[in-house]
C-alpha cells in the first residue's frame, strides 16, 4: 500500500477521519463527544482528545496507520479554550461558538472602528458575530477575569488537538479569521495594544499548507504511527469543506450544511455589507 495522509476534522459534535490517497479515501470512520459534562457544560478538551484517540483506533482497524505519512488538521472556528498548564484538562474551560457572551464587546468595537480600519488589520470588515475573536476574548477579559489573568493561551479546538499530537503551540490565520490578517499571516501588534489584548495570549501563525511540528514519539507508539510523522496545520473547517467541494473560482455557489448552514458565493471584491461574513478565501 501506498503512503497516504490521515485528515482530521474537528467538528462541533464529532470527529471525522479519512486516510486519503491521490486515489480517494482508504477508510473513514468518525466519533462524537462524549456526555461529560466539562467546566463549560458541554464537550471540551477532554472530549475532544477522546473523540480523536477512538478515531485513530477505529482507523486502525480497517488500515495499517504504518503507513501514513502525514496527519492533516481542520477545525470548528468561534470555540475557544482558555488554556493554563497548571490545570487538568478537565479543569479548563472552554467556550462554545454557540454561547452568546461578547454582543456588548461587539457593539463597542464596531461603532469605535471604521471598516477601512478593520480591513487594514484583519483584512475584512467585522461582521455581526459574536463568535469572532475580538468580541469572545474582550468578553473572557470583562466577564471571566481570574481565569483570563491566569490564561497563558487562547486556543481554538485545533489548536488544542495540535499541541496534544506535537508538543507545539501553532494555528492558522483562517481559523483567527477577524483578529488576525490573512493578506500577511500575522496578528497585527499596534491593534491588539488598541483593543487591550496581549499578543502573548495567542498562537504563533503558519499557512495551512505548513507543518512546523511533527508527531512525537509518545503518540506514534499509543497509535501506531511512525515516529516523527509532520502534522500540518490546516486550516478552519469551513474553507477546507469548500476545497473538498471544488470551490475555487469567482462565481461559484455553495450551500454548505453541518450543525450551522453557510450559503455563499465567490466574488472578485470584498462586500461591505457586515451583514454578510465577507473576507478572503485562501488568496
Amino acid at each position: 500500500m501506498k503512503d497516504f495522509i490521515i485528515g482530521i476534522d474537528l467538528g462541533t459534535s464529532s470527529i471525522k477521519a479519512v486516510c486519503t490517497d491521490r486515489n480517494g479515501i482508504i477508510a473513514r470512520t468518525s466519533a462524537s463527544y462524549s456526555s461529560v459534562q466539562e467546566k463549560n457544560g458541554g464537550p471540551g478538551p477532554v472530549s475532544w482528545w477522546d473523540a480523536f484517540c477512538k478515531a485513530l483506533q477505529e482507523l486502525s482497524t480497517q488500515t495499517d496507520l504504518k503507513q501514513a505519512a502525514a496527519i492533516a488538521l481542520d477545525g470548528q472556528v468561534g470555540t475557544y479554550v482558555l488554556f493554563d498548564p497548571g490545570r487538568k484538562e478537565e479543569e479548563l474551560t472552554a467556550v462554545s461558538w454557540r454561547d452568546s457572551g461578547g454582543q456588548e464587546q461587539l457593539d463597542a468595537v464596531r461603532s469605535r472602528f471604521c471598516s477601512e480600519y478593520f480591513i487594514r488589520h484583519i483584512s475584512m470588515p467585522h461582521p455581526s458575530l459574536v463568535s469572532y475573536p475580538i468580541p469572545r476574548m474582550l468578553w473572557f477579559r470583562d466577564h471571566l477575569a481570574g481565569e483570563w489573568d491566569k490564561t497563558e493561551l487562547v486556543l481554538a479546538p485545533k489548536d488544542y488537538i495540535y499541541y496534544k499530537l506535537t508538543g507545539l503551540f501553532a494555528s492558522d490565520p483562517y481559523s483567527w479569521r477577524g483578529l488576525a490578517n490573512l493578506d500577511d499571516c500575522s496578528f497585527h501588534e499596534d491593534f491588539l495594544k488598541e483593543l487591550g489584548l496581549p499578543k502573548s495570549k495567542l498562537p504563533p501563525l503558519y499557512r495551512p499548507d505548513e507543518a512546523p511540528g511533527h508527531l512525537t514519539a509518545g503518540n506514534a507508539r499509543k497509535f501506531g504511527l511512525k515516529d516523527g510523522i509532520p502534522v500540518f496545520i490546516g486550516c478552519n473547517d469551513f474553507f477546507a469543506s469548500l476545497l473538498g467541494m471544488g470551490i475555487y473560482d469567482e462565481g461559484q455557489c455553495f450551500d454548505m450544511t453541518g450543525t450551522s448552514e453557510h450559503v455563499g458565493v465567490i466574488t472578485g471584491r470584498l462586500s461591505m455589507d457586515t451583514n454578510l461574513v465577507c473576507g478572503p478565501y485562501l488568496n
